[in-house]
């Protein structure tokens, strides 16, 4: 018997040490999971986590390493996603981040920062209605930037290399790129 866990966070104050294991998709009542500095927590990201009732995922400042399981994709009650920002600067998230994501339509913060992705952001995160931030500063990631959904309003893409200019669809007039998107700017109209 599992019981009846809904939350389970771990801050940088906690002694932490190993991997997320795959047994973690036993907690089917889980809905925050949450992992803020703990340095020790290395390994790869379960797919198991797939099976969960999620609306809540934070892994940040840890050690992780891998890909991002496609799996994640039927997370379909998550509003909140924050991956990267790796504690141990020999160990990062790498390959691409999965196209399954646009199956989030509830998802509001995305966050993958710091990390090694390579690709483009998948043009799939249209289907993320709900989304109003977008953080991907610090990745190898190339292309072009997709349309972006019209809820966004925080858009970070510093440090990346994409191709041409933020699409026009992209100029919202609520959204804040001065701080992180200003070499697009420009193209974008009533934007300074």
């Amino acid at each position: 018997e599992t019981g009846e866990v809904t939350t389970f966070q771990v801050s940088q104050l906690a002694l932490v040490n190993g991997t997320l294991p795959a047994t973690i998709g036993r907690l089917t009542s889980l809905e925050r999971l949450g992992f803020l500095r703990p340095q020790n927590l290395i390994g790869t990201i379960p797919s198991e986590l797939s099976q969960l009732k999620l609306n809540f995922l934070r892994c940040i400042h840890c050690s992780l390493n891998g890909t991002i399981p496609t799996e994640l994709g039927r997370l379909s009650m998550l509003t909140t996603l924050f991956l990267g920002d790796s504690f141990d600067k020999t160990r990062y998230l790498t390959g691409t981040i999965p196209s399954q994501i646009g199956r989030m339509t509830l998802l509001q913060e995305f966050s993958i920062r710091n990390a090694r992705l390579t690709g483009p952001i998948p043009s799939e995160i249209i289907n993320l209605w709900n989304l109003t931030a977008l953080y991907v500063t610090g990745n190898k990631m190339t292309g072009d930037i997709p349309p972006l959904p019209a809820n966004v309003i925080k858009c970070e893409v510093a440090g990346v290399s994409y191709n041409g200019d933020f699409p026009e669809e992209n100029c919202f007039p609520n959204i804040d790129y001065r701080p992180v998107c200003s070499h697009w700017s420009q193209n974008c109209r009533g934007q300074e």
